[in-house]
């Protein structure tokens, strides 16, 4: 492509932008002739002689070579941006429990408004939320195994755990309760009386802080019906594991926050509830920056800071389903 002028021609690259074009200008040779005297020759003192003809090119100038420069630019504004969004979002790994229950998502509005940080939940039982957060794929946790929490922290992996709030877990079943339960005096009384009548039992099997607690209970007996025929372990979270045992027609051990969430699509019952064996607590931990240095340590810690907060209690405290409370805060004792 040729430029305005004839000239001097001017050469484009015709796919970049017009703010990035530089033009790139050839120069024509130039002509050096001695004693002033043309190219052709000239005479003098009746000879003829000829000049010798010089020709110099201008140094050419290192070329900025446009789409490199624009490359540079755009990954730089990139990057830019992706620093800001790494320094104002957070991982979270929770339990299934605190999403289905809802209470979750009340708390993340909030937070996120409050503070502009992005939250990104990974949601799994809280043996598989421990694991991401050993393997430092998350930021911190909120999950609800006491031993298993301090088990974590212990080793090093994780630091400054948090009560955030609890409930309790109840056990739902058939509305003939076939195995009786209904009169039990403790939890462990129940599961021995549906091993007695070797009644369906549905565990969720997934080491979560709900299959941990019903592995207490068994041990308390004492007894193991992992390879029980009555006993079937469904590896689901709580919610399906709740659906799975209800079309079964089944015990089960389910968190009140998911019953209450879910009890209006089951066909089961509670039909034991109250044992100071069956309080659930939750517990946030923050992955150690000293183990992991690539997590996002402080937005991670002022997630921590706003769920222990007065507001985010009162959250916890107010959450209801159907007008039935779900959760009580740290707050309050149990």
């Amino acid at each position: 492509m040729r430029g305005a002028h004839d000239g001097a021609p001017c050469e484009y690259l015709g796919n970049v932008p017009k703010l990035l074009q530089f033009p790139i200008f050839k120069t024509p040779p130039t002509t050096f002739r001695p004693n002033g005297l043309s190219g052709r020759g000239s005479r003098s003192s009746g000879s003829v002689f000829m000049t010798k003809t010089t020709t110099l090119r201008r140094r050419e100038e290192p070329r900025v070579r446009p789409h490199l420069l624009l490359l540079f630019v755009t990954l730089s504004a990139l990057v830019a941006c992706d620093r800001g969004n790494v320094a104002r979002s957070a991982k979270l790994g929770s339990t299934t429990s605190t999403q289905n229950s809802g209470i979750l998502d009340e708390l993340l509005q909030a937070f996120q408004t409050e503070s502009g940080i992005r939250i990104d939940v990974i949601t799994a039982g809280t043996g598989q939320a421990l694991a991401l957060g050993r393997r430092g794929d998350v930021d911190i946790v909120l999950v609800h195994a006491r031993d298993l929490e301090d088990e974590f922290v212990e080793s090093g992996h994780g630091i400054n755990r948090q009560t955030v709030m609890w409930n309790d877990f109840v056990i739902a079943g058939p509305r003939g309760d076939p195995a009786t339960i209904r009169s039990a005096k403790t939890a462990a009384e129940c599961l021995k009386q549906i091993a007695g009548k070797r009644h369906l039992f549905v565990s969720r099997g997934d080491e979560s802080g709900t299959h941990n607690r019903e592995k207490k209970l068994w041990a308390s007996i004492p007894m193991s019906p992992d390879k029980q025929d009555w006993y079937t372990s469904t590896g689901f979270g709580m919610g399906r594991c709740l659906l799975y045992a209800s079309d079964k027609q089944g015990y089960v051990l389910v968190d009140r926050g998911t019953w209450l969430a879910f009890e209006d699509r089951t066909e089961l019952r509670i039909l034991f509830e109250g044992d100071a064996a069956l309080k659930n607590e939750y517990g946030a931990i923050l992955v150690n920056p000293a183990r992991h240095s690539h997590v996002h340590a402080e937005s991670a810690r002022q997630l921590l800071q706003f769920l222990v907060s007065p507001k985010a209690q009162r959250l916890i405290d107010d959450f209801r389903i159907r007008g039935e409370r779900l959760f009580h805060s740290a707050q309050v004792g149990g």
